[in-house]
């Protein structure tokens, strides 16, 4: 049986992505969300779960997340609870998790101070046979998933996996 890893961009707009243990790259979902009757979003831990459940996941590797200077006292509850969402999720499934910072895995591909288009034009030049995955402009935080992951796995053992 294939066992798996997870890389994630936590939040609203974030992302999922699946790697093979070989490195090789397996699927990629948008972060699952609901929105209640007061229209408030927020993640959709039983989708989650569900998602996660596919796979045989090894160990998820999270972005570790700050507040920002800017950003509202709401915005930064919202997110925390959004990765709290996901941090429950992942020890309701005994899924071991590991946090990355974001200066660790944009320093890992050089992407420090780029734009936020850049992860997504970086993923795309890395797997091309999957570049359709990617095509949008809000695919970022998809790409963001990936290099995530490909960060917590080890960066030269996934980068024959296209």
């Amino acid at each position: 049986m294939s066992r798996y890893y997870a890389g994630i961009d936590p939040g609203l707009s974030g992302a999922i992505a699946i790697f093979h243990e070989s490195g090789s790259f397996e699927a990629v979902y948008d972060m699952p969300t609901i929105t209640h009757k007061n229209g408030k979003r927020e993640i959709d831990g039983s989708v989650l779960y569900e998602t996660l459940l596919q796979y045989k996941i090894l160990h998820a590797y999270i972005e570790k997340v700050s507040a920002r200077p800017g950003q509202g006292v709401t915005s930064m509850f919202g997110f925390g609870q959004s990765l709290g969402i996901i941090k429950g999720v992942l020890a309701g499934s005994e899924i071991q998790f590991s946090l990355i910072t974001p200066q660790r895995w944009k320093g890992n591909f050089k992407l420090l101070k780029t734009e936020k288009d850049a992860a997504r034009l970086l993923i795309i030049e890395m797997l091309p046979r999957r570049k359709h995955l990617f095509k949008r402009k809000k695919d970022c935080d998809r790409a963001d998933a990936c290099l995530i992951g490909l960060t917590g796995i080890g960066w030269q053992s996934a980068q024959t996996g296209a």
